[in-house]
């Protein structure tokens, strides 16, 4: 009882917070959120017995339901994956009869994408199961102490793969004819022919969230920011070597200032929900700064370089066609780059605020254009199947792996990973060649 009384104290405050903080307009918006939660009691009082009714049949027939984070289009995306690839692998699927429902968060981030997950599980309208939800769990605080009919991520944090699953299983989600030939109409409108090459290139900055969350403070995200113009130089050479690059974004801050004709600002001419995960889906390979529409080509299993990916404990490690380079993480009073062991010693493997690094004396360098650009060739080449590696190069990514290894087991970092799950599954990414070769002397 103490715990249920200092947690409704909790969130009453919090809602004060909120409203004293976003004003007239934050008042109106929980004062209409009061008046859906009236209007929903009789779901709310249906919802008693059908919980104890669900529970009565539990042994014979099991009913589950989670609520899918929607409103991200990197959650929706890849989280929604894993959960259904775990379910084709057996892992966290119940030994008698069951039947699993989902439904969704408020805000939904990319209605194509909502639509094809639609064909694939069962999706039940939130103003039904949020009542089924929370009369559970309050049934659960004071009765029984458990939460079985909750379809729960053990081995799902931060959506990462920590059991390899998307190189066992072909991705989950396809276009049916009709979609086919939309996107076909749209590549050709765009000045493509669904037989170009073509490379989508996603740059996170600020504008999206704070364009749909305008009231609340999202700069502890900003180090995860890139910079658009040391894009260029990569866009140019890949266009030479016969790609289109198409520049992806729901919102962006700036546009891209090129002439070359195959250089596309797609995010700030052509932009919609379909054609977000049409192009994800059909493109060669994608260059990103590693944020949320790149897990969109994650469950495609498209072939990724990620730019400038910080913090370095949480990036993407499971795909062997994954190319990656990291911000340079300088000291702040020395003026120069600290170890990869030196970012585990302080803290910052898994560093998710921009103050984390500041507070901790570290500045983060944005990769430079020829960095960019040279982990981009070498993605071209491998998938051209021209790369050679040498001996040297070869021992290089196996140190670099194993010292990254090594630094996992380092308290802070093992702490977080046993607390909320295991980050990584067999490490097969590749560090870019040049840049490891380059910071060798920090990474190794």
């Amino acid at each position: 009882m103490k715990m249920l009384l200092k947690k409704f104290f909790l969130i009453t405050d919090k809602h004060f917070l909120q409203i004293k903080k976003g004003g007239v307009f934050i008042f109106l918006k929980k004062i209409k959120s009061f008046f859906l939660i009236i209007l929903q009691t009789p779901l709310y009082i249906i919802s008693v017995p059908l919980i104890f009714i669900l529970r009565i049949i539990r042994p014979w027939y099991l009913i589950r339901w989670h609520q899918l984070n929607a409103n991200r289009i990197g959650h929706f995306s890849k989280e929604t994956e894993l959960l259904y690839c775990e379910m084709k692998a057996g892992i966290n699927v119940p030994v008698q009869r069951y039947l699993d429902i989902y439904y969704l968060t408020k805000y939904i981030s990319n209605k194509q994408l909502e639509k094809m997950w639609r064909r694939k599980i069962i999706i039940l309208p939130r103003y039904i199961m949020v009542p089924v939800s929370r009369v559970n769990e309050f049934i659960n605080n004071f009765i029984f102490d458990e939460n079985i009919h909750k379809i729960v991520k053990p081995n799902i944090r931060m959506s990462k793969d920590s059991n390899n699953l998307l190189e066992r299983f072909k991705p989950s989600l396809n276009f049916d004819a009709e979609e086919e030939k939309k996107g076909e109409f749209f590549l050709r409108e765009l000045g493509l022919s669904n037989k170009d090459k073509f490379v989508c290139l996603g740059i996170r900055d600020s504008a999206f969230l704070s364009s749909r969350n305008p009231e609340k403070d999202f700069s502890y995200h900003d180090y995860r920011d890139g910079k658009l113009e040391k894009f260029i130089m990569a866009a140019e050479e890949l266009t030479k070597r016969g790609y289109y690059v198409i520049r992806m974004g729901a919102q962006v801050l700036e546009p891209l200032k090129t002439n070359n004709p195959k250089i596309i600002d797609y995010a700030n001419t052509h932009r919609s929900d379909f054609m977000d995960i049409y192009l994800a889906a059909k493109c060669n390979f994608s260059v990103t700064t590693d944020y949320g529409l790149d897990e969109v080509m994650v469950i495609f299993r498209k072939p990724i370089v990620y730019i400038g990916v910080v913090p370095i404990g949480i990036m993407e490690t499971h795909n062997e066609n994954t190319i990656i380079i990291f911000k340079e993480h300088i000291d702040i009073k020395t003026k120069k780059k600290i170890s990869v062991s030196d970012i585990f010693d302080r803290k910052l493997s898994v560093g998710l605020f921009s103050q984390t690094f500041t507070e901790n004396g570290v500045f983060l360098e944005h990769n430079s254009s020829e960095q960019i650009r040279d982990a981009v060739v070498e993605m071209d080449e491998r998938m051209r199947k021209v790369w050679k590696s040498t001996e040297e190069e070869l021992i290089l990514q196996k140190k670099f792996w194993a010292n990254f290894s090594e630094n996992r087991k380092k308290k802070y970092h093992s702490d977080f990973e046993k607390n909320g799950g295991s980050l990584h599954g067999v490490l097969k990414s590749k560090i870019g060649t040049k840049f490891l070769k380059q910071n060798q002397s920090l990474i190794i």
